[in-house]
């Protein structure tokens, strides 16, 4: 699960979105103990809420100077009339979602950073300074401890009832993706617009 520092939280829903979409979300009002903080905790990506938080500017580029986050992925909220944000060098390392914005613009925003950070651990990892512990065995020890408890739910009776509905309704989900596939395909065969 991808780990999200949330700087100048104060959106409840925000975070309460990112965590449905499958992340795990940190935040703090204050950068009193940042570097500490930092220097304990390993995460993926960095949320600046500029809206929230004084200058950005200076947070994005102590972010960079700092050697355990000189890497990660930042993604910043900027105020509506920010447009001297953009003036700064260090910017232009950072993604910037221009307010008023919606939730589901953000998390794309997000999705991608992650994305490239993975596809660059892949591609590239000489360029990467901070690496994940264990990875990838620790992914993989995760996911078998996930299927493990799943697999627990058939010996629960109370949770015999929801694994089944959850398959089922699983099952629904790619038999109309492959419904909607095979549509597309003969549509195409055909010529249509």
């Amino acid at each position: 699960m991808d780990l999200i520092f949330y700087l100048g939280n104060n959106d409840p829903k925000l975070p309460k979105f990112l965590e449905r979409l499958g992340y795990a979300v940190i935040g703090t009002n204050s950068n009193v103990a940042l570097p500490d903080f930092l220097s304990r905790t390993n995460v993926d990506l960095i949320l600046i809420d500029g809206r929230v938080m004084g200058d950005v500017a200076d947070l994005c580029s102590f972010f960079r100077s700092q050697e355990n986050t000189r890497a990660i992925p930042i993604v910043c909220i900027s105020p509506e009339s920010s447009s001297d944000l953009y003036a700064n060098d260090i910017i232009e390392k950072v993604d910037i979602v221009q307010a008023p914005f919606s939730v589901g613009s953000l998390a794309g925003h997000i999705a991608t950073q992650l994305r490239l950070r993975k596809r660059l651990e892949a591609e590239a990892p000489e360029r990467l300074r901070l690496k994940m512990w264990g990875y990838p065995y620790l992914s993989w020890v995760a996911i078998l401890a996930m299927l493990a408890i799943v697999a627990a739910m058939a010996f629960i009776p109370d949770q015999r009832a929801p694994l089944l509905f959850g398959v089922l309704s699983t099952l629904a989900m790619l038999a109309g993706y492959v419904l909607s596939r095979r549509r597309a395909r003969g549509d195409e065969g055909r010529g249509s617009p």
